[in-house]
């Protein structure tokens, strides 16, 4: 009946597709869409998914199995951030399977949230003394006026290295930040 019910629905059930298939097909049509930088950073992330799912049916992994694999990587650690990143690409990769007919539905969706494992950190900022006390004594060379530059703006040290003249305008009441350096490969480029 399950086999009747899905052929019915239109589910491709002569796609058995493994994680790591399916995986590679979603990254091979979603690099496109994103920068190299991006592409680098989702190298890692996909490399560790196909790693703990290695050999498992995609229409196999149930919503529990996204559970502990997120509570796996809270157990070992891992920042939020990177837990979140985990369960975004697999949302990504399990939905793309989903509007393709692969799957019925999307575990992920399905799948409990992760709590932060940690208190948040508070961040560090300089206090209004202290940035007082910094654009006072200063030099009023290159480097002295660049953090100036990225105290009064919030600008980040990245972006004031991708500033072109034409960013500024002629009376330095503007800054546009079109640009900023980044490393690809540990390859440095502007983009």
């Amino acid at each position: 009946d399950a086999y009747r019910k899905d052929r019915d629905d239109g589910i491709d059930l002569t796609a058995d597709y493994t994680f790591e298939e399916w995986a590679d097909i979603w990254f091979d049509h979603h690099k496109e869409t994103i920068s190299e930088v991006t592409q680098e950073s989702y190298k890692y992330t996909l490399r560790n998914l196909k790693e703990h799912f290695k050999g498992r049916k995609l229409r196999n992994i149930k919503s529990m199995d996204i559970e502990s694999f997120l509570r796996k990587l809270q157990k070992e650690g891992r920042a939020d951030s990177t837990v979140s990143q985990h369960r975004g690409m697999l949302f990504q990769i399990f939905n793309k399977a989903e509007a393709n007919d692969v799957l019925r539905k999307n575990p992920v969706r399905c799948a409990e949230k992760m709590r932060s494992s940690k208190e948040k950190k508070r961040k560090e900022s300089f206090t209004a003394e202290e940035v007082i006390l910094l654009m006072k004594n200063l030099p009023t060379d290159r480097i002295g006026l660049s953090i100036r530059l990225m105290l009064s703006t919030g600008m980040r040290g990245q972006e004031m290295l991708g500033l072109r003249k034409r960013n500024v305008a002629a009376d330095g009441s503007e800054i546009h930040i079109v640009e900023a350096v980044k490393q690809v490969k540990g390859t440095v480029l502007v983009g």
